[in-house]
Parts: C-alpha cells; structure tokens; sequence
C-alpha cells in the first residue's frame, strides 16, 4: 500500500477495524536554524510506520509537543495502528458482494449469517 492511501484519524472512528499496535514517532528540530517540526511531518512519519505493521489508518491520534532532551522543538504524535475492514463483504452462496450488515442477499436471496453483529472493535491495551 502507498504511504499516502494510509488514513490518519485524530480521535475515535465510525468505521469497523481490527486494531494492530500503537504507534508514537517524533520529529524534532535538529538545531536552533532548523524549520520547526510540524505535524504534517508527523503524520508522514505515522504514515511510514503503519505500512511497516500492515495498516491501512492510523485512529485515535494525539498530538504534544515540547522540549526534549536534544531539541526545544519537538512534537510527538501517538495513536493506533489498525486494519480498516471494508463495509462489504461477499455472499457465501453466490460470491457477490453485499453490504456487511446485509441479513438476505440481494442477489440469490440466501440468508446471510449475522456477521455484523457479532463483529467487535478491538484496542490493545
């Protein structure tokens, strides 16, 4: 997946996702003379970091900045690294795809299992 594709979202989400780590980068700036550091450089470094674990969005982010040990300048940027399920799913009769919360397919008209329900939004710890 292309870095730019990957979602950041600061604060909860509406959409199902299977959560897979949290993730926390740093910019900062290196000297006195350097361009401060900005969250849209964060959000690239979140970005890189969520493609390495296999996640298509980056959900609950927070944002601090401050000093450090090495730069006056820093902003830190932390959230959830997570895998954004798709609304839709495939009919296990015909192989056509309906919506997630579908109960009957449109198509062949076969009862779907209830998925949806029992599908739960899980964060780690």
């Amino acid at each position: 997946m292309r870095v730019e594709k990957i979602e950041i979202h600061a604060g909860p989400v509406d959409f199902p996702f299977q959560a897979i780590r949290k993730v926390e980068v740093e910019c900062e700036a290196p000297t006195a003379l350097s361009k401060p550091p900005t969250i849209e450089g964060v959000n690239i470094k979140l970005r890189e970091l969520a493609r390495e674990v296999g996640a298509n969005a980056v959900v609950d982010v927070t944002y601090d900045t401050g000093p450090s040990w090495t730069s006056w300048r820093l902003v830190r940027g932390h959230g959830v690294a997570v895998r954004n399920e798709s609304e839709d799913r495939p009919c296990p009769v015909c192989a056509e795809t309906v919506k997630r919360a579908a109960k009957k397919c449109q198509f062949c008209g076969a009862d779907l299992p209830e998925l949806a329900a029992r599908q739960t939004v899980r964060r780690p710890n």
